[in-house]
């Protein structure tokens, strides 16, 4: 009962203001987060002195209170009662309008935090998003916005933002952007293994593995899934995926090879210690083709499902990184490959003399 009287006080005050302060406030309720004069006056569609005096006569009704940087209505109960006053059948469309309006001020990208203000009014307006060109860019949205909730470790949030980009380009009439959905399909997966969600994580992984895509999308597939098989402790299949992205790209090994194997891949890199300077490897260019740099990350990423299934083959790993690095240039992953390699050429392989330099 007494929520009831609070929310008639609370409506009896709202109906007792002008009518711009109502359409204010409905907007303003839309909006669901504190703001500025500026902001309300672009949702609202109205002048900054219209929008002054409203907020000074919502205010004076003790409606409104001042936050950082604007307002924001003084308790939930007001601000459920003036979205009350928007009628059901156009919330949709004022989410919408508010949506539209947020992002043509923003641009096409939106930056920081206020991704998240326009995806969330997009996001209650969804089945109105009808047209090619505004579900890829709503969908775009969705990706920023979950890049960012995985920044901060927000996964469950990152996983649902990127959910919904792909069911924007999902459909018979949906827009054709592989890119812009391969990025949304990584990022679920991604966030569903961050999520404990690993049984799907891998139905998704394995079948964008089988999808038909360049070396540097199969890498970044190929290297959650490393991750995810070793998170399972099944160094086996972690290596089994690393092994048929590297035949892909015209690396042939075995998941056990024999020790002649494993010497003629470091003896490659060794012929390179012998005949120059170590500091040669320091003043190496910068690895600048993106598919080299691709198989480096799998490569990386491979090491220690590699040297837990066979020795061979984790040293195998590290020497064609280094070998890699040598005839590319350094990028993510040389100085990971030099140091351990190091290491194991002096416990290894006998190479005690490599293993000082590097």
């Amino acid at each position: 009962r007494l929520t009831d009287d609070v929310a008639a006080l609370v409506a009896g005050r709202i109906s007792r203001l002008s009518e711009p302060a109502r359409k204010l406030l409905e907007r303003f309720a839309c909006l669901d987060t504190p703001a500025d004069h500026a902001t309300l006056g672009l949702i609202g569609g109205t002048t900054p002195e219209s929008v002054a005096s409203s907020i000074e006569e919502a205010a004076t009704a003790g409606l409104v209170v001042p936050s950082t940087g604007g307002h924001r209505f003084a308790h939930d109960r007001v601000s459920e009662a003036a979205y009350a006053l928007v009628p059901p059948d156009r919330r949709e469309a004022s989410h919408l309008d508010i949506a539209r309006r947020l992002h043509a001020a923003h641009g096409p990208s939106v930056e920081g935090e206020a991704v998240f203000a326009v995806v969330g009014q997009y996001n209650r307006a969804l089945r109105l998003v009808e047209t090619s060109e505004e579900r890829r860019a709503v969908a775009a949205l969705e990706l920023s916005a979950a890049r960012r909730a995985r920044s901060t470790t927000a996964y469950a949030s990152a996983l649902s933002y990127a959910s919904t980009g792909s069911q924007l380009l999902a459909g018979d009439h949906a827009p054709h952007d592989p890119a812009l959905s391969f990025a949304l399909g990584l990022l679920q997966a991604e966030c569903r293994l961050l999520t404990g969600e690993v049984a799907a994580a891998e139905r998704q992984l394995a079948a964008m593995a089988e999808a038909e895509t360049g070396p540097v999308d199969r890498a970044a597939v190929t290297c959650l899934q490393i991750d995810l098989y070793t998170l399972l402790d099944r160094s086996d299949l972690g290596v089994g995926v690393a092994l048929r992205y590297l035949a892909s790209v015209g690396i042939h090994w075995s998941a056990h090879p024999s020790r002649d194997h494993l010497d003629d891949e470091y003896g490659r890199f060794h012929r390179e210690i012998v005949a120059h300077r170590i500091e040669r490897f320091a003043e190496l260019p910068h690895m600048s083709d993106p598919a080299v740099q691709a198989t480096m990350d799998v490569l990386t990423r491979m090491q220690v499902p590699a040297m837990f299934s066979d020795e061979n083959l984790g040293g195998m790993v590290l020497a064609r990184m280094a070998n890699l690095s040598v005839a590319h240039g350094n990028g993510h992953g040389s100085c990971f490959a030099y140091g351990w390699l190091a290491g194991f050429a002096g416990a290894h392989l006998g190479d005690a003399d490599s293993a000082r330099k590097l």
